[in-house]
């Protein structure tokens, strides 16, 4: 397996934001959007944190579905090593894309 996806490969890399200031971020300040001032979290611990009841299980079933129906599509190539079908984005790359989204 090459370090490089097939070009034909699908995968899904998503973050749920919370930004943990009251007063919010503010990327064109110096410095931009530093370490701490945005919690990332994936699906399951952004249900857990607003859903009061939510079966988790349910949950990771529908995921592993979803992940199953990327492998059936026609064409699907393999990814690179260590890559996932579906992950949560890191923070560090999640303040990159709101410092340029929001910049």
């Amino acid at each position: 397996m090459s370090w490089m996806p097939d070009l034909m490969a699908s995968w899904v890399r998503y973050a749920i934001v919370r930004v943990d200031k009251a007063e919010g971020i503010r990327p064109h300040e110096k410095g931009g959007v530093k370490k701490g001032e945005v919690e990332v979290v994936g699906l399951e611990r952004f249900l857990e944190r607003t859903v009061s009841r939510v079966e988790i299980g349910v949950v990771k079933g529908r995921v592993e579905e979803f992940k199953r129906e990327m492998e059936r599509r026609p064409g699907q190539g393999n990814l690179g090593k260590g890559m996932k079908k579906l992950a949560v984005m890191g923070e560090e790359e999640v303040r990159g894309l709101l410092e340029a989204f929001l910049g």
